[in-house]
């Protein structure tokens, strides 16, 4: 077995024993142990870091290539590496706060997790240096949705580190390494499902590196949909970049720089606009009130459903506040062209007269009606099965921001579990439905369901091709769509079945739990908190498909259009 683990498993093994306090040398043991495991996480940097300075052949395309790659697999060991120096620090440096607490493995389990830390780590660094790992490593190539995912993956573990640092937890509060990283992948994924209360745990220090995560989960997927999309666009006939065009609102990737500057600026004018009114909407007396605004204005426009508050918004009152939330939940998860066209559009007078594009439409027509539609059948399944209160603003406003909500942000002002059942399925039907394409929501997303419904409702008045808003749309399109659901729903049978099988998981409760996360949405009946770590892995592995995947299945192979110059005769089947 490789030297790294055998040190980190027989520290954790004495750790365990001395967890009996037998003897208060085991834990002078245990740290002689992380001192060998530190020197080879020391020697393993060091080798990284002597490839990462290899110079290629300048002169050959493909020996640049190999190099780039061996490059960027000695970066991942050496952060690795760095991540596990730092946590086997941390866990020297106890010795800090006294021999009692030091020579104790029982008053010591506060700083257990950074050995847990080190050990994922050294097992990571080990199947790196497996020889298939690296062959595979080495024919693989680097495709921007590939390199994409790996930047989702390294931030995933950052997030991780960071979260698990001292300075980030609050006095008294733990955090397992399982946990950090489910929350991490979380918040990258700007998901917000958490198996703890992250106002209860995190100090300020440990929300302000959470509300980073999230923050570049949010803008990093709407900066990646839209380069990938203006890759793909480039490739494309101009009639097909023109169809792309229509469908998804992509109105200035001709200029990926001033496109990417939009959102930026955007983004950042609807924050600050957002902490402003919010900081209006919070209590006086609340402590930190300039930071929870913000927080919340920045969790609330990357719909990522996170509160810094202990009660999150369940707390009675604050309607302002509230409705702001709502505001920017709606601009976020509406797309970044569809907001683009709509200002455009009141600076020109000359715009107001033409109809909106295909995908502004969709994307328009499509939220305001999954808002409104939610928002009734929520309201008067509430009122006819809970006995709310009849036509009074707390009923609206509940019902209202639960339809708002559901549309990828998580936030709740009620708990999930209070609602009637049908509201629950209500919330589950748009859960799945989701933002719309090139925003900072997730889900199948409004243009792919709208285009399901078009194509239904051409096939119903009896046209031969699928015709929306004057024009005509492509049976590749549709195709794609059909690939988008299809993937979807397999993930989320298989998903449902092993949580159910496996974390022995009520039916229902794996099914809410599993398409909140493929949904990216973070709204949970409290499942996420009582599963193990495989039913968590489960879950990440579903917000990082739900989050990544699905937006690269929406572009994977416009690049790739073949030109067939041949058909095959037209077979019959019997369907229906």
């Amino acid at each position: 077995m490789p030297w790294l683990l055998i040190l980190l498993l027989s520290s954790v093994i004495i750790g365990e024993t001395a967890l009996l306090d037998s003897f208060k040398g085991a834990t002078l043991v245990l740290d002689l142990l992380v001192l060998f495991a530190s020197f080879r996480f020391g020697l393993e940097f060091y080798q990284a870091f002597k490839k990462l300075w290899t110079r290629p052949d300048y002169h050959n395309a493909e020996a640049i290539s190999a190099t780039s790659k061996r490059q960027i697999w000695s970066v991942l060991k050496m952060l690795l590496c760095l991540i596990a120096l730092s946590a086997l620090g941390i866990w020297t440096f106890r010795w800090l706060h006294g021999w009692e607490l030091a020579s104790s493995y029982k008053d010591s389990l506060n700083f257990r997790v950074q050995l847990d830390l080190a050990l994922l780590c050294a097992g990571l660094v080990e199947f790196m240096k497996w020889r298939p790992v690296e062959k595979i490593w080495a024919r693989l190539e680097l495709t921007p949705p590939r390199i994409g995912l790996f930047f989702y993956l390294g931030i995933s573990f950052l997030g991780a580190w960071v979260l698990l640092l001292p300075f980030s937890l609050k006095t008294g509060a733990t955090l397992s390494v399982v946990n950090s990283l489910f929350i991490s992948v979380s918040a990258i994924t700007v998901t917000g499902l958490s198996p703890i209360n992250p106002g209860e745990t995190f100090s300020i220090v440990g929300l302000c590196f959470l509300m980073l995560i999230l923050h570049i989960g949010g803008i990093g997927i709407a900066f990646f949909s839209a380069l990938v999309a203006s890759v793909a666009r480039q490739r494309l006939s101009l009639t097909q970049s023109k169809v792309g065009q229509e469908l998804y609102s992509i109105t200035d990737l001709g200029d990926v720089s001033q496109f990417l500057k939009k959102i930026f600026l955007f983004t950042l004018f609807a924050e600050l606009l957002g902490w402003g009114l919010i900081y209006l909407g919070l209590p006086s007396d609340l402590e930190h009130r300039s930071f929870h605004a913000l927080f919340h204005s920045v969790s609330a426009f990357c719909n990522a459903g996170f509160s810094s508050l202990p009660m999150g918004l369940e707390i009675p009152g604050l309607a302002f506040m509230k409705s702001i939330v709502a505001t920017l939940i709606i601009l976020g998860g509406i797309g970044f062209p569809v907001i683009f066209e709509l200002l455009a559009r009141l600076r020109d007078r000359r715009l107001r007269n033409r109809p909106l594009s295909s995908g502004a439409l969709l994307a328009v027509v499509m939220s305001a009606g999954l808002i409104l539609v939610g928002f009734l059948a929520i309201f008067f399944t509430e009122v006819s099965v809970k006995g709310w209160s009849g036509f009074s603003l707390a009923s609206f406003g509940h019902s209202l921001f639960a339809s708002v909500t559901a549309r990828t942000a998580g936030f709740n002002t009620l708990p999930v579990g209070d609602l009637a059942l049908g509201s629950q399925f209500v919330l589950v039907l748009l859960m799945m439905v989701g933002a719309s394409p090139i925003s900072t929501g997730g889900g199948l997303k409004t243009t792919t369901v709208a285009l399901l419904l078009i194509a239904v409702f051409n096939f119903f008045r009896g046209n031969t091709w699928i015709q929306f808003n004057g024009r005509e749309i492509s049976y590749y399109l549709l195709h794609k769509c059909i690939a988008i659901v299809f993937c979807y729903f397999l993930l989320l049978v298989f998903a449902v079945g092993f949580l159910a099988s496996v974390e022995g998981a009520d039916l229902w409760s794996a099914i809410f739990e599993s398409v909140s996360a493929l949904s990216t949405v973070g709204l949970s009946l409290g499942l996420t908190s009582q599963l193990g770590p495989l039913g968590k892995f489960a879950l990440m592995f579903l917000m990082l498909a739900g989050r990544y995947g699905l937006v690269t299945i929406v572009f994977a192979g416009i690049g790739n259009m073949k030109e067939q110059r041949y058909r095959y005769p037209s077979g019959s089947l019997y369907v229906g």
